[in-house]
């Protein structure tokens, strides 16, 4: 069971962050269907991309595509935005999402199964205190 929950997690925090916009929520539940999770679970906590949170996951995204790709895109607050710019950032920025989603769920995935092995009994256990 922990195993299941932690797994939800680890969706809903993956499709929370991957660059899929306004389709995020139907794939965290088609994904949470096909793969018998905790649907309830993956619908209140989907929610990752709130707007309060989006800038920082653009920007780490962003970042973290410029480290997997080896480039410096000296993008700062003060420059001019243009369509030239956005277009040569747009494939860090996708690149540095997926990983940043993938990691970001497995740590969110091992953090909530350790947190679930610590503080929920195991069927086991709980027959041998009968």
């Amino acid at each position: 069971m922990n195993k299941k929950l932690a797994a939800g997690f680890l969706i809903v925090v993956f499709m929370g962050i991957v660059p899929i916009w306004g389709y995020q929520m139907l794939s965290a539940i088609f994904l949470a269907y096909i793969l018998k999770l905790n649907k309830v679970l993956v619908v209140i906590s989907a929610n990752i991309s709130f707007p309060p949170l989006i800038p920082v996951i653009l920007y780490f995204s962003l970042r973290m595509g410029e480290f997997v790709l080896g480039h410096n895109l000296n993008l700062s607050f003060h420059s001019d935005i243009s369509f030239d710019v956005i277009k040569s950032a747009l494939w860090s920025y996708i690149i540095g999402s997926i990983v940043l989603a993938i990691i970001a769920g497995i740590i969110s995935g091992l953090i909530s199964f350790s947190f679930l092995a610590v503080t929920r009994k195991t069927g086991s256990s709980n027959n041998q205190n009968s």
